[in-house]
């Protein structure tokens, strides 16, 4: 039996994706007989709470802020005393946690690596001074998984990882909740739908200043999620003239619901995402997607298959894409089918949960 910190850089505080597969992480560990301990932010989801007492894991606040957490080697003595492996997501190698494991000898950690980064923070990552504090970090992380091969290249690059030290394990969803409707379509207008955090990488502002475009009048959008981008959308569509096709839904736990309730997805990200969980979760429910072509999501989204794929920061073409397809019902009900199918061959949350399992108990005897 090993004992294993499962920690997370987020507040649990919906039923996501992230969240279902830390539950699920957990509950298989448990069942190959581990220890487990979760980390993660407040404020914490009453499902999320539940779901881990229910399966006898501890649940402890994650020390994020600096200046109230345990120094490097405080930490340190706290983890080589009740961990033998942490396993960290949303939380990078300059950070505490990982100069904590850096320096608690024997305990290793591992790290699942699903951050999207703007241009201008891959940079920054990427100077002389952050790449040797990362190289340094990265002798006592066994290994770096990234939710797509776009993260893992980069990660061979930015710490000069050996292939063996780091590989892909894509993200996976709940192929039981995230399902198609077996309904036919409801008639009336076009169903868009939109699922982020508000910040302006999202590129809802692009997506907003398409839906204004001619062609599109009848197309109505659902935007989900919250964010500090959430005012000043709501006044661009104001501004544009769409403000009564567009509905601003905040964060919700029905985004299955939503889904299933809609005709197209649509993900203008602008910066470069390292997978997109809400496009294999719209695939597995039977949408066609449209998304910017950056970062992992090629590898998501089979272009003129599964979805199609289109420049960022550029709503003239995202609006000429969305008006091909909108009229064409058929295109569109093939690519749903397609989506689906491949969201069942790729992202399903029990493959994704099996491999990141695996992965931890190769990194206890490496």
């Amino acid at each position: 039996m090993a004992r294993i910190a499962l920690c997370a850089g987020l507040a649990p505080r919906k039923i996501g994706s992230l969240e279902e597969t830390i539950v699920s992480l957990s509950q298989t560990l448990v069942a190959r007989g581990h220890a487990i301990t979760v980390y993660v932010q407040s404020p914490v989801h009453a499902w999320f709470e539940a779901q881990l007492a229910r399966h006898g894991v501890e649940r402890r606040n994650l020390w994020f802020d600096e200046a109230v957490a345990p120094g490097v080697f405080a930490g340190a003595r706290l983890l080589r005393r009740e961990f033998d492996l942490v396993w960290m997501t949303l939380l990078g190698p300059r950070g505490l946690l990982a100069r904590q494991i850096a320096t608690a000898w024997p305990t290793r950690g591992v790290i699942l690596d699903g951050y999207s980064l703007s241009s201008r923070t891959e940079v920054c990552t990427a100077s002389l001074a952050g790449r040797f504090v990362d190289r340094v970090t990265m002798i006592r992380i066994a290994g770096v998984a990234g939710v797509s091969d776009y993260i893992t290249c980069r990660n061979r690059t930015l710490y000069g990882l050996s292939p063996s030290r780091c590989v892909t394990i894509y993200n996976g969803v709940n192929l039981e909740r995230f399902c198609p409707c077996r309904d036919s379509r409801v008639p009336g207008p076009i169903r868009l739908v939109t699922v982020c955090h508000l910040i302006r990488d999202k590129g809802v502002d692009t997506l907003l200043h398409a839906l204004a475009q001619p062609g599109l009048e009848q197309t109505q959008l659902a935007v989900v999620g919250d964010g500090p981008e959430e005012a000043s959308l709501r006044l661009l569509a104001e501004t544009l003239g769409i403000r009564d096709r567009v509905c601003f839904m905040g964060l919700r736990d029905d985004v299955p619901e939503i889904l299933r309730a809609s005709d197209v997805l649509v993900h203008p990200a602008r910066w470069q995402e390292a997978f997109g969980y809400v496009l294999a979760e719209a695939m597995a429910c039977g949408l066609p997607v449209v998304a910017t072509a950056v970062g992992g999501v090629p590898e998501i989204v089979s272009d003129g298959i599964s979805g199609i794929l289109v420049r960022p920061d550029d709503p003239i073409d995202l609006a000429f894409v969305l008006q091909k397809l909108v009229a064409d019902e058929g295109q569109m009900r093939r690519m749903g089918l397609a989506a689906r199918e491949r969201a069942e061959t790729m992202f399903g949350l029990g493959r994704s949960v099996q491999q990141i399992s695996d992965w931890c108990e190769a990194a206890l005897h490496s």
